[in-house]
């Protein structure tokens, strides 16, 4: 019977040794990085993301003023209806602008035309001002992306790679 082989003993490696095949490893996966087409793609993502933002908070911007006018109509005509109200005797219902106002209040809020137009504003408002926040982020986002790949940009140059 032959006598088994003895195994060879496994090094442990020392500490620079660790470091050293660690940075090997690293600067390896870096050389496989492709750091311009990244760079390219996060771009024209970004890029895509915010002209899509931008042209929706426009429309949504663009809209607000044609509400704001019906509103505003809407507004005139109630004034005028609560200004032209007499009373049995001849005289204006409303006589002094604390009541003249809390008349057009009553009616602005009991007009459903009114309130729609309302709800539509604020919708829109809302919708232009969550956009121009997605926008931001998503700079933001770009910013710090790209802020990334200098950083490994410069890992490179270190490594001398």
């Amino acid at each position: 019977m032959d006598a088994p082989k003895p195994q060879p003993v496994t090094r442990v490696p020392t500490r620079k040794e660790a470091l050293t095949n660690e940075l090997a490893f690293k600067a390896r996966y870096i050389q496989q990085y492709d750091i311009a087409q990244e760079l390219d793609m996060l771009q024209d993502a970004m890029l895509r993301i915010e002209e899509s933002a931008t042209r929706k908070s426009e429309i949504a911007r663009t809209l607000l003023p044609g509400v704001q006018a019906e509103l505003d109509a809407i507004e005139a005509e109630l004034v005028l209806d609560i200004a032209g109200q007499l009373d049995d005797k001849g005289k204006p219902v409303y006589s002094n602008a604390e009541s003249r106002k809390a008349a057009l209040d009553r009616a602005m809020h009991g007009h459903a035309g009114y309130q729609a137009l309302v709800t539509r504003r604020t919708a829109l408002q809302g919708e232009a001002d969550a956009l121009d926040a997605s926008i931001h982020l998503e700079h933001q986002r770009s910013t710090a992306a790209r802020y990334s790949i200098e950083h490994k940009t410069a890992a490179l140059r270190l490594l001398g790679l």
